[in-house]
C-alpha cells in the first residue's frame, strides 16, 4: 500500500472478495460527484447502492472529510456510504458518522508467520525503518518493502575521502553510537556522512552527492532459521493479508491476500507491471497464443537483484498492476534494454 491510488485499488478487489455477489465498481462519477469504490446489489425486488471513500493519510481522516462525504452520497442517493482509512479516525468523526449513518472502517496489512518460521530461534533484533538519505534539495526516500530496503542497504557504495564502501558497513561502524539507546519503543536516528560524500545504487541513482541519512530503529522479535533457502521476507508477504476493522462496531474481517487477489488480469504486450502481493516487477514482451513471454525485472531477495525471462499462460496472471508512473518506466526499461544486451 506504497500510495493512495493502490490503496483504493486494494478497497476496490477486498470488495470484491467480500461482496461476490455485487456489481463493484472502481473510480465511479454519479450526478458529478465522484466516488473510489461503488457496489450495487439487489434484494428481491429492491437495488441497492453503497459508495466507498478511501483516505490513505499519515494522520487520522478529520471530521470534514465525514461531513464531504455525507454531501456527496445525498447528491448520488446512496443507500449507504462508506469511509475506509490507512490511519484511523479523528475522536470527534465518530459521532458524526453515527448521526448519518456514515460506516466508519481502518484497513491495516497482517503478516502470519509461515510455517517454515515454526522451528526457528526467536532473538531480539535492532530494526531499521522509515530509512532516507538526506540531500541537499530534500532527501531520497528508501522503499517500504523490507526486501528492498535490504538490498539498498547492502548494494549502495558511499564514496568519501578517498574511501569506498556500502551503506551497511557504514551503519555497521556507526551502531555503537545509537544501539545502546534502543528499546522496543521506535526512535529517529540521524547520522551526517563527511562532506563530500556520494551515493550510487544500480539502477536507481549513480554518484547522488549526499549529505547523510535519517531513519527510525527499535528492538523487535527477531527470527533465526537454519538453511532457509527462501527470503523470510518473501515468505511472510505469501501468507500476509488484511484487516478490515469497523470502527463503529469493533467487528474485525480478515482477508488473505491470494485470496483477495485471485481475479485474472489481462495484460498487454509492451507495458510493464507491477506485483500485487510481492512487489516484483514484470515486462510482458509477447503472446504465443495463450502463453505470455514475460520478463522478470526486479525481484529483491537475500539482498541481491533476480531477474529471468519466462512464459506463463495468460489465466494464471492474477496479480499484475499496470505501471503508469512516467519516471518509473523509464528507469525499468534501462534496466530491459540491458537484460536484452546480456542475453536474459
Amino acid at each position: 500500500m506504497s500510495n493512495w491510488e493502490e490503496f483504493e485499488k486494494l478497497v476496490f478487489h477486498i470488495q470484491k472478495c467480500l461482496c461476490p455477489e455485487a456489481n463493484v465498481t472502481f473510480d465511479e462519477t454519479i450526478n458529478g460527484r465522484q466516488f473510489d469504490v461503488t457496489l450495487r446489489f439487489s434484494i428481491g425486488p429492491h437495488n441497492y447502492l453503497t459508495v466507498i471513500e478511501c483516505k490513505k493519510h499519515k494522520r487520522p481522516v478529520s471530521v470534514d472529510k465525514i461531513d464531504g462525504l455525507i454531501t456527496k452520497a445525498r447528491d448520488a442517493n446512496a443507500n449507504k456510504a462508506i469511509l475506509v482509512s490507512s490511519s484511523g479516525f479523528q475522536g470527534g468523526a465518530f459521532s458524526v458518522a453515527q448521526r448519518h449513518g456514515i460506516d466508519l472502517f481502518s484497513l491495516k496489512e497482517i503478516l502470519d508467520d509461515p510455517e517454515e518460521l515454526a522451528k526457528a530461534i526467536e532473538i531480539p533484533v535492532l530494526h531499521h525503518s522509515s530509512l532516507a538519505f538526506i540531500t541537499q534539495n530534500g532527501q531520497i526516500p528508501f522503499p517500504d518493502r523490507d526486501n528492498e530496503i535490504r538490498y539498498w542497504v547492502e548494494k549502495t557504495i558511499l564514496k568519501f575521502d578517498k574511501t569506498r564502501t556500502t551503506l551497511r558497513n557504514y551503519l555497521v561502524s556507526k551502531r555503537p553510537t545509537y544501539e545502546r539507546e534502543a528499546t522496543s519503543n521506535r526512535q529517529t536516528m540521524r547520522l551526517d556522512f563527511p562532506k563530500g560524500t556520494f551515493a550510487s545504487l544500480l539502477n536507481f541513482f549513480e554518484n547522488k552527492p549526499v549529505c547523510g541519512i535519517h531513519f527510525d530503529f527499535e528492538i523487535r522479535k527477531g527470527f533465526l532459521v537454519p538453511n532457509l533457502k527462501t527470503d523470510p521476507w518473501l515468505l511472510r508477504e505469501m501468507n500476509s493479508g488484511f484487516q478490515l476493522r469497523d470502527e463503529l462496531s469493533g467487528e474485525v474481517t480478515s482477508v488473505l491476500k491470494k485470496d483477495v487477489l485471485q481475479e485474472p488480469r489481462k495484460v498487454e504486450v509492451g507495458h510493464f507491471y507491477k506485483c500485487d502481493i510481492l512487489g516484483f516487477n514484470f515486462y510482458i514482451s509477447g503472446k504465443e497464443g495463450d502463453l505470455v513471454n514475460i520478463f522478470l525485472i526486479e525481484s529483491y531477495q537475500h539482498g541481491s537483484l533476480f531477474q529471468a525471462k519466462f512464459k506463463q499462460h495468460e489465466k494464471h496472471i492474477k496479480t499484475l498492476t499496470q505501471i503508469t508512473d512516467c519516471d518509473e518506466i523509464a528507469r525499468l526499461k534501462k534496466i530491459l534494454i540491458k537484460m536484452e544486451n546480456n542475453g536474459v
